[in-house]
């Protein structure tokens, strides 16, 4: 079901509003948790503990400097494989849910897998 519901909206949508529409999606969703508190790693780490309750295999790593929320998996993965538009979503959730902006590495072949970047 949502699969079609995707279909439908990058038909209806410009890439933009998509984006946007992903976005604000999880960060209305980030609402529901209560925000964690302390320094950048530990916002990651309490954000990958969330990513996990979504079904995810996430670890927080630091790659070339850089915070990295990185899993095994990829628990939208029914929706990214066809839908990269999907990952905004928990684009969005992170980026609230930390009060810090994570950006999207995600690898989608062979298998999809989640990959955030945390600004510092």
């Amino acid at each position: 079901m949502l699969t079609q519901f995707l279909r439908v909206a990058e038909g209806r949508c410009s890439g933009a509003q998509l984006s946007d529409l992903m976005t604000d999606t999880g960060k209305l969703l980030a609402d529901r948790y209560p925000r964690p508190t302390g320094n950048v790693k530990a916002r990651a780490n309490a954000g990958a503990r969330l990513l996990k309750t979504f079904g995810g295999i996430p670890e927080v790593r630091t790659l070339n400097g850089t915070l990295v929320i990185r899993s095994a998996g990829c628990p939208l993965a029914a929706l990214t494989s066809e839908n990269p538009a999907a990952c905004r979503v928990l684009e969005g959730l992170l980026t609230e849910y930390m009060g810090t902006p994570a950006t999207i590495c995600c690898v989608y072949e062979p298998e999809p897998r989640c990959c955030f970047e945390i600004e510092k």
